[in-house]
């Protein structure tokens, strides 16, 4: 984790702080960026969050905020979008 400060639930909606409190009994960090599995995730960052069918009914999510508890869990916040999918696109 680079850059990790205490979670502060009280800046947040109460929905994330209900999520927050449900999540995790341990102490929660706000990070700037994360590794997890050997992948780097920081804020900004577009994940896929969803796919129903191959290449088309897919979200991605721009990680809004990143938490963790230290150790293996990360938690990210994302703002979702949907994919649209174009079968002109393809070559």
């Amino acid at each position: 984790m680079e850059r990790e400060m205490e979670f502060c639930p009280t800046v947040y909606s109460e929905a994330l702080q209900s999520v927050v409190e449900n999540a995790s009994a341990d102490a929660v960090f706000d990070c700037e960026s994360v590794e997890y599995k050997g992948s780097k995730y920081a804020r900004g960052c577009i994940v896929l969050t969803e796919q129903t069918f191959y290449e088309w009914a897919v979200k991605f999510g721009r990680v809004q905020i990143l938490l963790s508890n230290g150790t293996d869990q990360v938690y990210p916040v994302v703002e979702e979008f949907a994919g649209e999918f174009s079968c002109d696109l393809r070559a």
